[in-house]
């Protein structure tokens, strides 16, 4: 007796509700607002300058906790602190 792997043909529905899944997937990433955005570039950037005068090294954490304060950011929304974490990384 020889058995064989074969993969089982999906139905029209099943295999609709399959897409129907991995379009909601992609659908549902959130747009995520900080508060002054337009002016972000420049508070990083003069955060960095406030931190450079004060330190001789720095991180990227320093410059973001410095952003935090100022933003009034709520720290337990962990999205809006890496999208804040990112654009940093982006700036520096």
């Amino acid at each position: 007796m020889v058995s064989t792997n074969t993969k089982r043909k999906l139905t029209d529905k099943e295999s609709n509700e399959r897409k129907e899944k991995i379009r909601n997937r992609r659908r549902k990433r959130e747009t995520i607002i900080i508060p002054a955005y337009r002016r972000l570039k420049t508070m990083i950037i003069e955060s960095i300058v406030e931190i450079g005068k004060k330190e001789e090294y720095f991180t990227y954490i320093d410059v973001f906790i410095d952003l935090v304060g100022k933003l009034n950011i709520d720290l337990k929304d962990m999205k809006k602190q890496k999208a804040l974490y990112n654009y940093i990384n982006s700036v520096m």
